[in-house]
């Protein structure tokens, strides 16, 4: 195997054309260009290919939170429906091909601000119920911030 550079539209490009049972962007790109597949399954994979399956879908390191690759998240904002899906150690918005690296960054690719992306994006259950992506979270790893305390010392106006 050899490594090549690309861009991340190219790689959302290839992730974007990749159909059931490819796994790989080199299966994807074997289909498209029409390449004979050099070896046979009784072949062990190599070290780089070990390592590429190993990235596949997306992982959160934050919250250790894998999400399987082909794995599709959506929501609808400000009045558009948005997909995306769990590709190649990349959340790949379905909508225009783009790339993301992070749940944030996926909402900010539709125009987003500051907002907590967890609750915001949801996948279907297996019994096809709605719900937010922030329920496959570890709750023992979600920091909480701290409320503002209030105080009783600030004046009302009319004593002023």
């Amino acid at each position: 195997m050899r490594s090549i550079n690309i861009s991340t539209d190219v790689f959302a490009k290839i992730w974007s054309l990749r159909q059931a049972a490819e796994d790989t962007e080199d299966a994807i790109l074997r289909r498209v260009l029409g390449c004979v597949s050099p070896r046979t399954d009784t072949q062990q994979p190599t070290v780089q290919t070990a390592r590429v399956n190993r990235a596949l879908g997306f992982h959160d390191r934050r919250f250790d939170v894998h999400f399987e690759e082909g794995f599709e998240i959506f929501r609808n904002y400000e009045g558009t429906d948005y997909k995306a899906r769990a590709a190649g150690g990349h959340w790949l918005l379905l909508n225009n091909g783009k790339a993301c690296v992070s749940l944030n960054e996926l909402s900010q690719a539709i125009g987003t601000k500051g907002e907590n992306a967890w609750m915001n994006w949801f996948f279907s259950a297996p019994n096809g119920e709605r719900k937010p992506v922030s329920q496959l979270r570890d709750e023992s790893k979600i920091r909480r911030r701290r409320p503002i305390a209030r105080t009783d010392s600030i004046p009302d106006l009319e004593d002023l």
